[in-house]
């Protein structure tokens, strides 16, 4: 395959030195598409033999034996390799963002002109690694972060080494090996004890358990009677449509469900054709479709991201409001930043490709799927509507999230604007009302908005926690079914763990966000509450852990979308 970027080398001189791109920049462009997007098997096992030779991570004997090595041998070891740099990575960015005192130079991120450096580097990734338009702020070129090159070689080696994942030889996924591959010690705090239990959730009863208590059941839609049997009983149906995700390897099924469930959340069947692995199925299509969809194209790339992004540059830094959500910002665009490079882009061996086993044109279509309906996946009142007000223990819980969250902002909100001549009077709430939804400019429209900004925290949640790692070890949770064997090969699998462990490290929770919110004297009413319905929450979580989601606990949920 050749490169299709060439062109965008032969820059004008005066463009070329606007962007301050040196010589270096430019061969390094190059390197980067040619490791990404050409298959050049002789060349890609000479990159995996320079980096080995260069990593202090091999032992004499193992180091004297590069060369003699097959490309799935290398291809092993790099990944091995990879991961311990990855784990490395997590630990310092979890350090970072726990020991942060305050949440005032967050904005900045959103504010801060680009030097002529972090400006040149934005080029060199969007060149590179070619990453879609994801969002408003990333169309403006607002890049602010400082990246080594070093960096950017060791992502662009990770798409490389998924270019051969499919080759390697089937092999089935053994929890023991994964989870001492990433040395995988979660905290019994973090993890569902009634999932825990579950040996997998390939029957009827397991799986029906396992959507109650996840995200799945969010997307709950009534029918009017049991397609299944015929019977005029109410039951419910998730769906996940076929066409929105085209496959990249044939040995896999490829996505798309309509799953069914009774009155009382049980599960009746599918429109699957086959009963063949049918709950890996439903559940690997639905966790693909979500994944991509809602986790990385609403929640992360709208909400977290753009939706900062025009609150700073409409309401300023210095806005009265910015004390209530410059807490969102916390790492934020660097976490968009970097699935820029290895989730939402055009690289055919790019993460979603390997895990999900779906093109990169899929993974764009569905990035943008839900961008014109946020409210049917953020406003817990219209979720519970539009499921019929099922009862599960993650509806419970999101219910009492959203009761909290949703005091907190009246209170701020109200206080600022107490009428909504009030606020109509701020072109810069204004402004920013305009861009994130077509409401009416209201103090109730403005108080749903934020509620929806904080929220959007325990929705990431459900998608990105430790009981999802978990599974994925112990191959109870996969996002692809293999035709022959049911689940995925090892090398699979492995890069699925490779992504969650990647993106579960730490950063300041709602728990202790009280001590670090500093709203003014005024408002210390809206911070106590807070405080207190947070304990709530924490109370009847560990009071009763089958009734709610233990992972959604105050100290588990982050109040920003680092990761």
């Amino acid at each position: 395959m050749s490169c299709q970027f060439s062109e965008t080398l032969a820059l004008p001189e005066a463009q070329r030195a606007a962007l301050n791109l040196k010589p270096g920049h430019l061969e390094l462009i190059r390197r980067i598409q040619h490791m990404c997007w050409v298959t050049d098997s002789e060349r890609d096992k000479l990159i995996f033999i320079k980096f080995l030779r260069s990593t202090s991570q091999l032992s004499c004997e193992a180091y004297s034996e590069i060369d003699t090595k097959s490309t799935q041998e290398l291809l092993t070891i790099v990944r091995s390799i990879l991961r311990k740099l990855t784990r490395a990575k997590v630990a310092r960015t979890s350090l970072e963002r726990t020991t942060t005192r305050g949440f005032e130079l967050c904005p900045e991120a959103y504010t801060a002109p680009p030097t002529e450096a972090q400006r040149a580097l934005w080029h060199i990734i969007k060149n590179a690694f070619s990453p879609f338009d994801i969002n408003a702020r990333f169309g403006a070129d607002q890049f602010v972060q400082n990246i080594e090159f070093r960096e950017l070689n060791m992502h662009a080696l990770n798409l490389v080494a998924n270019k051969y994942i499919y080759d390697m030889p089937y092999a089935f996924p053994d929890e023991t090996i994964l989870a001492k591959q990433y040395s995988w010690k979660p905290s019994s705090s973090k993890l569902d004890p009634v999932l825990t239990k579950l040996p997998d959730y390939a029957t009827a009863d397991r799986f029906a358990t396992w959507m109650k208590r996840t995200s799945m059941c969010t997307f709950l839609r009534p029918v009017a009677s049991d397609v299944q049997s015929g019977s005029d009983e109410r039951v419910y149906l998730v769906s996940i449509p076929e066409e929105a995700m085209q496959r990249t390897n044939g040995t896999y099924y490829r996505h798309g469900v309509d799953a069914y469930f009774d009155k009382n959340l049980n599960y009746v069947g599918s429109n699957l054709r086959s009963d063949h692995a049918e709950f890996q199925r439903v559940l690997s299509s639905f966790m693909t479709w979500a994944t991509w969809s809602v986790h990385l194209g609403l929640v992360h790339a709208l909400v977290a991201d753009e939706w900062n992004y025009h609150f700073c540059k409409t309401a300023g830094s210095n806005h009265v409001l910015m004390p209530l959500v410059n807490s969102l910002m916390l790492g934020t665009s660097q976490s968009m930043n970097l699935g820029s490079m290895l989730l939402a882009n055009n690289v055919p061996s790019s993460i979603p490709a390997i895990v999900s086993n779906i093109t990169p044109r899929s993974v764009e279509r569905l990035m943008v799927e839900h961008h014109g309906n946020v409210r049917s996946i953020l406003h817990f009142p219209t979720v519970k509507r539009l499921t019929g007000n099922v009862d599960t223990p993650m509806m419970r819980t999101l219910e009492l999230w959203w009761g909290a969250l949703e005091r907190f902002v009246n209170t701020c909100v109200c206080d600022a604007y107490p009428t909504d001549t009030a606020l109509q009077e701020d072109p810069g709430m204004v402004a920013f009302l305009s861009h994130v939804c077509t409401d009416r400019v209201s103090v109730g429209t403005l108080a749903d908005v934020i509620t929806m900004m904080h929220f959007n925290n325990v929705i990431h949640e459900t998608y990105s926690n430790s009981q999802h790692t978990d599974d994925a070890i112990k191959s109870k949770h996969v996002w692809v079914c293999h035709k022959e064997h049911i689940l995925p090969s090892v090398h699979v699998q492995d890069c699925l763990v490779d992504l969650l462990v990647g993106t579960s490290g730490e950063s300041v929770c709602y728990g202790t966000l009280h001590a670090r919110t500093r709203l003014s004297e005024k408002l210390s009413i809206a911070v106590d509450l807070l405080k207190s319905d947070l304990q709530s929450i924490a109370e009847k979580i560990e009071k009763d852990e089958e009734t709610y989601i233990r992972y959604l606990h105050p100290k588990c949920v982050a109040c920003s979308i680092t990761w």
